[in-house]
């Protein structure tokens, strides 16, 4: 990128850049999360107004895994959600979940992927990282890429948790984003950097081929 342009963008960064701030719990009466109000001050030297959502332990930091089996096979879970504008209100994703607040990113995609679905490998590796809702959150969304993934258990469940799994193959998994099977901007998001990563990595036969 042009340099004089970059200095441009980093000065309008700066303009906005959130410089003080005083933040308090707004009343809440979920088990699961909370929500505090702030007031946050511009290096413009204005003041805005914003509520911030927070888990009530553990923070909100989150891992999505990529899995793929010994088989080429793509592992995917089915789960209920209920807040969905659909008459099913049930998804198909990646198998995904929040982070324990002593855990490391790897150790979080293990932990989760072994609940799930009973599968595991130690071949695990950070593909990428985003942050899914910054309009109400600063919870972040570690992409990670697993493959050799063997079954190893039954799945391991909370008690009000209700995941179904499944393998595919990577032109099957196509076909269910294609076709609207897959809605979830995390899974998306994680089946394009993951292509890219195995791409990147000369990886692609651990998903059966090189034609993508």
């Amino acid at each position: 990128m042009n340099e004089d342009k970059l200095n441009r963008i980093e000065e309008l960064m700066d303009e906005l850049k959130v410089i003080s701030y005083d933040e308090h719990d707004v009343m809440c009466n979920s088990s699961f999360i909370k929500i505090k109000s702030g007031e946050y001050r511009l290096n413009n030297g204005k003041c805005i107004t914003r509520e911030r959502v927070t888990k009530r332990s553990n923070g909100m930091d989150a891992v999505v895994i990529f899995a793929i089996n010994t088989n080429n096979e793509i592992i995917m879970v089915v789960q209920p959600r209920f807040f969905l504008p659909t008459d099913k209100k049930v998804t198909i994703e990646m198998p995904a979940g929040y982070m324990d607040s002593d855990e490391g990113v790897i150790d979080a995609g293990k932990r989760e992927l072994l609940e799930e679905t009973g599968y595991s490998s130690d071949k695990f590796y950070v593909v990428d990282k985003y942050y899914p809702s910054l309009g109400y959150s600063g919870e972040s969304i570690s992409i990670l890429l697993a493959y050799d993934c063997l079954k190893k258990s039954d799945q391991d469940l909370d008690e009000d948790e209700f995941v179904n799994y499944f393998e595919v193959s990577l032109d099957e998994l196509e076909y269910l984003i294609n076709n609207n099977y897959i809605i979830d901007a995390t899974t998306k998001l994680a089946y394009y950097e993951g292509i890219n990563y195995l791409k990147k990595n000369n990886l692609l036969d651990v998903v059966g081929g090189s034609n993508v």
